[in-house]
């Protein structure tokens, strides 16, 4: 073995799981030119007592090719590509987004039709603690119980199922769109579901989520961005 520079050695562990050294930084130098050395290689030193990759070590990370420490270029799902479908006009996604919102709300007064006089005593009694600025904890169970057994499954039937069955809700059929995955796959039931997460919080902040709709290449919402959806005209889909 050479002379190690200022006494520092090195020890490596092999493709094989076998240790091999000490060697100098020359003779590691020189493994990594003979491919013996790779970029995860484990290499201990002298100097820290401590395993680490040889391209987190930067006496040795500038002996690897210039292109294998390059990082990888990701694709991104809000960029136009030519091989996705191009996304649906501003316009026909606005007007499905207020024809579902029409749809929908007809569709939960319907559902909810047996307990309309328990609900309107329910509202007015919710808008009177808000004018007066009281809190009844009855009031706000009541709220939350009619939240989650009608309005929360009734809101996944609809933006949720419906767009994993057939592709879209009713609103976007109206109007000729479908959504899909962001490289234009068919929508799956997991994907459907975090869509309708991500729609839900789009409701609670009042519509704000739906402000990418305005700059994103992809015409993506919050809830596209975050399920990797986009939505374009069902002839291209």
């Amino acid at each position: 073995m050479r002379p190690a520079v200022n006494g520092v050695t090195y020890k490596i562990i092999g493709g094989d799981g076998r240790e091999y050294g000490p060697i100098t930084l020359e003779e590691a130098r020189d493994w990594i030119d003979d491919d013996r050395v790779g970029l995860d290689t484990r290499v201990w030193s002298s100097e820290d007592s401590r395993w680490l990759p040889a391209v987190e070590r930067s006496e040795l990370k500038w002996n690897f090719d210039p292109e294998l420490l390059a990082p990888p270029v990701l694709a991104s799902t809000t960029e136009p590509r030519p091989d996705l479908p191009p996304p649906a006009p501003l316009l026909p996604r606005l007007a499905a987004i207020g024809c579902d919102y029409v749809l929908f709300t007809l569709a939960l007064q319907l559902l909810t039709a047996p307990f309309s006089g328990e609900m309107k005593e329910l509202n007015d009694a919710a808008w009177k603690n808000l004018t007066l600025g009281t809190a009844d904890p009855q009031v706000l169970r009541d709220l939350l119980r009619h939240f989650a057994m009608a309005v929360l499954p009734a809101s996944f039937l609809y933006y949720g199922a419906l767009p994993a069955v057939f592709g879209a809700t009713p609103g976007k059929f109206i109007a000729g769109l479908m959504v899909v995955r962001a490289d234009g796959a068919r929508l799956s039931w997991g994907r459907a579901t975090v869509r309708w997460l991500g729609a839900l919080g789009c409701a609670f902040t009042f519509g704000f989520g739906l402000l990418p709709l305005l700059f994103t290449p992809r015409r993506q919402g919050l809830h596209d961005l975050i399920a990797g959806t986009c939505v374009v005209r069902r002839s291209e889909s």
